[in-house]
């Protein structure tokens, strides 16, 4: 009678951390000259475009890395006698985007920083990080809402949130920017008494500050003459 030795592992997988994009090979080093390669419970397809083989099987190769090859693969010996498994966990690039908001002077502001694949949400303002400064707060389990409780000129302007996950090199940026409406502010206008010869031209100026723009009306003794 003959009895055949099972198959044998001879060396463990590795686990791995590899960025999106890149390459991933595993060796399955096993006695057994007959190898399947699995993802989870599911059998890898023989020579895809996505999944490359050596000529016994020993070596799997998944280039380029994309989001959904994370997970745990296995390598199975002959009859299923022996296996061996390890998980791969894709680097995934956080991807943001935000919304530009426009409140009134005083009142509340919200901005956001939204999308995927990320762990938190740094904001920052004139290169200043906004954490622990007066005026300002974060919202959302991974801080991506900065609220402003009363929003003023002195808060708008372009800020930026920056998203990183568990894998700190790998990081995305973005900047909402914040516009404050209030009223027009005369900043300097006509002033006293001016005197011009009759024929010929008078001049007067008139600088204002207001989000949005506004118009100018000119009054003569209190009565409407030029928009």
């Amino acid at each position: 009678i003959f009895f055949k030795e099972p198959p044998v592992m001879l060396q463990l997988l590795t686990p791995k951390n590899i960025p999106v994009g890149y390459r991933a090979e595993f060796v399955c080093n096993t006695t057994s000259s007959v190898i399947q390669w699995r993802k989870e419970l599911t059998i890898l397809p023989w020579a895809t475009a996505h999944y490359k083989f050596n000529s016994d099987k020993s070596t799997l190769i998944i280039d380029p890395l994309i989001d959904s090859d994370t997970g745990t693969y296995r390598c199975v010996a002959e009859n299923f006698q022996e296996s061996n498994e390890v998980d791969l966990n894709i680097l995934v690039k956080p991807r943001i985007f935000s919304v530009n908001s426009t409140v009134r002077n005083g009142s509340k502001a919200i901005l956001s920083c939204l999308g995927k694949h990320y762990t938190y949400v740094y904001w920052y303002y004139k290169g200043q990080l906004l954490l622990n400064v007066p005026g300002y707060s974060h919202s959302g389990f991974f801080h991506e809402y900065l609220e402003i409780l009363q929003a003023s000129p002195a808060n708008a302007g372009q800020y930026t949130c920056k998203a990183i996950n568990d894998f700190a090199s790998l990081r995305d940026f973005a900047c909402p920017v914040l516009t404050v409406q209030y009223g027009p502010v005369i900043v300097w206008g006509p002033n006293g008494t001016k005197n011009v010869i009759e024929g010929f031209e008078a001049r007067f100026a008139c600088k204002f500050d207001a989000v949005p723009i506004s118009c100018v009306y000119w009054k003569k003794d209190g009565t409407l003459t030029i928009e």
